[in-house]
């Protein structure tokens, strides 16, 4: 026979009848023990055996047991394998299925195995023997250790049943007399986990359904089958009359448990204790009847609920009403992690003091809750004989006692001085723990009275004093109802007074009950009563009171679902009162804050907007992955992506538009892919510079407070801009004055004009331009944008000025921003100084122009000049973006000196450098690649070695003795020229030989000659040729000048926040800055190599 157990019902029901089969067959077929005589008989392993059988009969020890079953005799100690098998413990179905398949061995061999087993299973599965002398404690425990053996040897009967080891007596049906014996006289329903287990595992073979698929063959006879259900459904009937009438007892003690909290404000531990004994109770009949009903094919009794109960458990009250307790409320108790943290997680003071600091023998003794619900009654007092000592009226001395030495009297004065500056949780939890290190009656007296002592000004201590109340009440239980105590007996107090001068009061004690409320300090029902008695006088103070306690803890009690409905009913009293009263604006504006507190309205959800996969990485690139070492990487996707298609397009443009959403120490290396990206796509950095250079004039007009951070980012990215040289000089001063002279009355800022875009304490422009200059200020340090950026200075303190009195950080700002560009620059304390200035300033230019005006011929050309001074700019500063290095370098040392590029300006030097500058526009030279030209000079060198190669075998011709013209050599006074005689002659020099000497003998030809011409061409070309030669020659040398000078000089730190390269100040030269990390500059340099 197979020793493997069936794991799935249909296959154990299958080995079932097959073990049923050879059980039955096994009493004409059962072999003859004389035969078995090569079997062990032995007494120790036999023995042994049997102790296996009680210890060790699971489903894992089936194969050696059946093994050693099969090689053992076991004939005389057939009464010893039997008891072991009904003592035997089964933790699951496949223990017990381990006990069959032992069982059925047996039983194949030995005939009288089966009576034996039978007559011992049936006695424990008697009724149980009477115990009237037990306690009822006693009777729980004897009833539930039963219980536990029966459930298994029940299923074994059952198991051994099915399988034809049990059989059936000729005049008694054998498993419904066991049914009957265990559930027909169990009237406290102790055997209803019997009847669940039984319905669970068996109740497919012994309980017919009724569904219209065929049955397979079950085991047990209809008859039996018939009767089991018979008597397990009159045992239903009678639990579900006791599971209605347990039903009715709870409600019953529901309604008297919610009168006495009512007024009582607190359920003792003896009421508390009963209910849940008999709700506990309730609940096991009521889920033992749902299983029988299930498994019978019955209806379960209809339980009414009253929509007007309010449960009471441990936990709470919870709402009765099924209907109210589906009611839709906000998930969230708290309005962020912080606060749900700040009031749950309280600190362990057990685990940072001994337990020995914690217990008060005194204390110990004394048994004050014996009669706590006869003096409830009484507890109410209208006025408390002192406000400031709420504790029970005791002797002096005895509030002393605690104390025992000055020491301790002094600590805790030393602690009781830190509550008023314990604002923060470290701060408080710190004080509770070394309070507790000074635990005693006494202290805790005057521990209370220093809570209670709190000013009514200071309302900030209120969530932080009732933590510390939470806090001590976990290890100190008698500190918390005292508190609670104090505070309903001063609300009780105002009720009655109608001062005004007691608002404050009455509020700092309104916000206390609330904080401590939110601790889970204060009862419920004592708060729920306190917002009763302030609806039913629903004016004068009790408004305000009702709005403040809502707003403190309104939305916890409504958010939290045991308190949910009956904190909604109230609001809807409030909100109805406040309709048909009359209250004044204030207080109706203050119940509707309060509401909303609570309920906020239903909002919405927020559609996520939905975007496509490219802009999601282009925003994950942008937004995420920005860095100075990813800079060059991202520029690259950005130029991978399909710029022709105009959504791709706008999508890119979209994320430079907005470029305040990009982190704001990432606008460097924005300013530089978009300066990378405008080489390629031109009309894209036309874009970027004209929607920055409106978002700055948009918030001049429209000036919203909500949208500073925003400008700020935009004038940063604008001055960013020009760092990577994709505006001008001209273009960041224009802006300047346009954000200190907008709105102003002819552009000019006066002190005391009324300006509704710059209001006299605004000084948020102040912090715009200090933004720009500290971004790329430094670059106007010299030439004609350095005497700019002084004359704006000045410009700027005159703005100033014209503000009320600066803020310290404003003042700061500045100061700092002036000492970075122009440390030396005069600072004028007053709106009249700046303004003379800049008067001063004004006429000089005025004066300038005018005898610019009056110089005669060249007074045109200098006004055209004077004009066009943005386009020097270009060409002084802005422009040399399109130069390389070296041409940078070249005109910066230029500048530096004085002196101009062209040779011709030398010998007017003495004039005034303003008129030198006004007079010379220096065009800028086309940019060269130097591997380009290093490339081409060495293939045409290639070509050229190449030609000179393949001539050299060439035959030479024979001289042609022709007459070469040739000029003579020039003078020192006549230079280079060709000179034309008076008659419109050109003298050239004849040169011809005769033999080995040359003769020369001078010719006159006409000036309009081919030759003439020709010779003149040639000359220009030459001397063009020259002056370029001279040129580089020159500029080599300076380039080599300015390289030692910048060599020697200290290299200047690199602005904080600013990696990368970017445009420096060095004589008006564009000068590489690296931050100290040095990993910033490299797409910088890639960028002038390129």
């Amino acid at each position: 026979m197979s020793t493997e157990q069936p794991e799935r019902e249909s296959d154990r029901s299958s080995h079932r009848l097959e073990l049923r089969k050879k059980n039955i067959e096994a009493n004409s077929t059962r072999p003859d023990l004389s035969s078995m005589g090569n079997l062990d008989g032995s007494i120790k392993k036999n023995t042994a055996f049997v102790k296996k059988l009680k210890t060790s009969l699971t489903s894992e020890q089936l194969p050696s047991l059946t093994k050693e079953l099969l090689s053992l005799k076991l004939e005389k100690y057939l009464t010893e394998v039997v008891v072991s098998i009904g003592e035997a413990k089964f933790k699951n179905s496949a223990d017990v299925w381990a006990a069959v398949e032992i069982c059925s061995h047996l039983h194949q061999r030995f005939a009288d195995f089966a009576p034996n087993i039978k007559e011992n299973l049936s006695k424990q599965l008697g009724p149980p023997p009477a115990a009237s002398a037990m306690s009822a404690e006693q009777k729980e425990k004897e009833d539930a250790a039963r219980v536990s053996k029966q459930r298994s040897v029940l299923r074994l009967f059952g198991e051994l049943y099915l399988v034809g080891i049990i059989p059936e007596a000729p005049k008694e049906n054998v498993m419904a007399h066991v049914i009957k014996d265990l559930f027909s006289t169990d009237r406290d329903f102790s055997n209803l986990p019997l009847a669940v287990a039984f319905v669970k595992f068996m109740g497919t073979e012994f309980i017919d359904k009724s569904t219209a698929e065929p049955e397979k063959e079950k085991p047990a006879p209809e008859n039996v089958r018939k009767s089991i259900k018979m008597m397990l459904s009159e045992y239903y009937k009678h639990l579900s009359r006791k599971v209605v009438q347990e039903h009715k007892r709870v409600r019953q003690m529901e309604h008297a448990n919610h009168e006495h909290l009512m007024t009582h404000g607190k359920l003792s531990d003896a009421r508390q204790e009963l209910y849940d004994k008999n709700f506990k109770y309730f609940e096991k009949i009521r889920t033992g009847a749902q299983s029988l009903a299930d498994a019978l094919e019955l209806e379960m009794p209809e339980l009414e609920e009253d929509k007007n109960v309010t449960r009471i458990s441990s936990i709470g009250i919870s709402q009765g009403s099924r209907e109210k307790e589906e009611q839709d409320v906000s998930s969230s108790l708290w309005e962020d992690d912080d606060v749900r943290s700040f009031y749950e997680d309280l600190a362990d003071i057990k685990s940072f003091v001994p337990a020995i600091f914690l217990t008060d023998k005194k204390s110990e003794k004394k048994d004050g809750d014996k009669k706590e619900d006869e003096k409830a009654d009484d507890n109410e007092e209208d006025e408390p004989s002192t406000l400031a000592d709420p504790l029970p009226e005791e002797n002096d001395a005895n509030n002393e006692d605690g104390i025992k030495n000055t020491t301790n009297s002094a600590a805790l004065d030393a602690i009781i001085a830190r509550l008023s500056h314990a604002l923060n949780r470290e701060a408080i939890d710190q004080i509770a723990i070394d309070f507790c290190f000074l635990n005693s009656k006494g202290t805790r007296k005057k521990f209370c009275k220093a809570l209670q002592a709190v000013p009514r000004t200071r309302s900030d201590l209120l969530p932080y004093y009732s933590r510390l109340i939470a806090t001590l009440d976990q290890s100190l239980p008698d500190i918390g109802p005292t508190m609670v105590d104090w505070l309903e007996r001063e609300f009780h107090y105002h009720q009655k007074k109608k001062e005004q001068v007691l608002i404050e009061e009455k509020l700092k004690n309104i916000k206390f009950i609330g904080e401590l409320t939110k601790f889970n300090i204060m009862p419920l029902p004592k708060i729920f009563h306190t917002l009763h008695m302030m609806l039913e006088d629903f004016s004068h103070h009790n408004i305000e009171l009702t709005c403040a306690l809502l707003e403190t803890c309104g939305r916890y009690l409504f958010k939290r679902p045991e308190t949910n409905v009956r904190t909604s009913n109230l609001l809807d009293v409030m909100m109805r009162k406040k309709n048909v009263q009359h209250v004044d604006p204030r207080q109706a504006l203050m119940i509707e804050n309060a509401f909303y507190q609570c309920n906020p309205p239903d909002k919405s959800a927020i559609m996520q907007k939905q975007r496509p996969p490219l802009e999601l990485y282009l925003r994950k690139l942008i937004y995420g992955d920005l860095a100075k070492k990813t800079v060059e990487k991202i520029l690259k996707q950005i130029r991978k992506m399909n710029w022709e298609d105009p959504a791709t397009r706008a999508m890119i443009t979209k994320v430079f538009f907005k470029i305040w959403k990009v982190k704001f120490s990432n606008l460097h290396l924005m300013a530089f892919l978009a300066s990378e990206l405008s080489r390629y796509y031109p009309e894209f950095g036309i874009a970027v510079v004209d929607n920055t250079l409106e978002h700055i004039r948009l918030g001049l007009e429209f000036n919203i407070f909500k949208h500073n951070q925003r400008r700020i980012a935009v004038v940063k990215f604008l001055a960013e801009l020009y760092n990577y040289r994709m505006v001008e000089s001209a273009v960041i001063f224009d802006t300047m004055y346009l954000i200190l002279r907008f709105g102003h009355e002819s552009g000019i800022p006066r002190p005391g004009a009324f300006n509704s875009f710059d209001a006299p304490h605004d000084f948020f422009r102040v912090r715009l331009v200090c933004t720009i200059l500290d971004t790329c200020g430094q670059c106007f340090d010299r030439g004609s944008t350095g005497k700019k950026l002084d004359v704006f200075l000045v410009f700027f303190q005159m703005y100033a000025r014209t503000k009320i009195h600066l803020p310290m950080d404003v003042e700061f700002l500045l100061t700092e921003t002036f000492e970075l560009l122009r440390p030396n620059l005069i600072i004028y304390p007053t709106y009249e100084e700046a303004a003379a200035e800049v008067n001063k300033i004004a006429m000089a230019q005025q004066a300038k122009l005018q005898s610019q005006a009056g110089a005669g011929a060249g007074a045109t050309a200098n006004e055209a000049v004077e004009n066009s001074d943005d386009d020097e700019e270009e060409d002084e500063d802005g422009g040399k973006g399109r130069f390389d290095e070296d041409d940078e370098s070249e005109v910066g040392e230029g500048e530096e000196d004085g002196e101009a590029r062209a040779p011709e300006t030398e010998e007017d030097e003495g004039e005034d450098e303003e008129e030198e500058e006004d007079i010379i526009v220096h065009v800028a030279e086309p940019r060269v690649d130097e591997q380009e030209a290093l490339e081409f000079e060495r293939e045409f060198n290639m070509m050229m070695q190449e030609s000179l190669d393949s001539r050299k075998n060439e035959r030479k011709l024979a001289a042609l003795d022709v007459p070469i013209p040739v000029r003579g050599k020039p003078s020192f006074s006549g230079g280079d020229e060709l000179e034309e005689t008076n008659d419109g002659h050109v003298a050239f020099m004849l040169l011809t030989k005769k033999g080995n000497k040359q003769q020369t003998k001078m010719m006159a030809l006409p000036a309009d000659n081919a030759l003439v011409i020709s010779a003149r061409s040639k000359q220009e070309a030459e001397h063009e040729e020259k002056l370029q030669l001279k040129q580089i020659v020159l500029n080599f040398e300076e380039r080599e000048r300015d390289a030692l000078r910048r060599a020697n000089e200290p290299v200047p730190p690199a602005p904080v926040g600013r990696g990368g390269g970017r445009r420096g100040s060095a004589g008006n030269r564009r000068v590489l800055w690296t931050s100290n990390s040095g990993g910033g500059a490299a797409y910088y340099n890639n960028d002038r190599r390129r």
